[in-house]
């Protein structure tokens, strides 16, 4: 596979106050929403791909384990998405279903957050 163009730079705003910079790909095409992180041995640290429009996710065919943020939609004021919920380390071959309130998921490389600190928002600067 590829290495994949992280070409959106980002902020999470954790709970407890601190802030992780965060490099994203939005999943635009066709190809990126379908194949994603499918058979990647490697997801760089800190990098997530945003999938802004989908009630579900998938880790199957993947090779690695991944945070998944649930998102809200983007509020082009504050610039960011809020986040619904987190699931942290998703194995390999698991479905996942977005809670209530959320319309999308950012796939992210595991261990980028935590439960007991998981982000409020993610800002896209500018």
């Amino acid at each position: 596979m590829k290495d994949i163009d992280y070409n959106v730079p980002a902020v999470a705003a954790l709970r407890h106050g601190g802030e992780v910079p965060v490099s994203l790909r939005i999943a635009g095409t066709f190809r990126d929403k379908a194949v994603g992180y499918m058979g990647a041995s490697f997801v760089r640290p800190g990098c997530g791909m945003v999938y802004e429009h989908g009630r579900s996710l998938h880790t199957l065919f993947m090779r690695v384990p991944v945070d998944v943020c649930w998102i809200g939609g983007f509020d082009e004021r504050k610039r960011s998405w809020p986040v619904i919920s987190l699931d942290a380390s998703v194995p390999p071959w698991r479905v996942l279903f977005a809670p209530r309130g959320a319309i999308g998921g950012i796939e992210l490389a595991c261990g980028t957050f935590s439960e007991s600190d998981r982000p409020l928002s993610i800002r896209r600067p500018g």
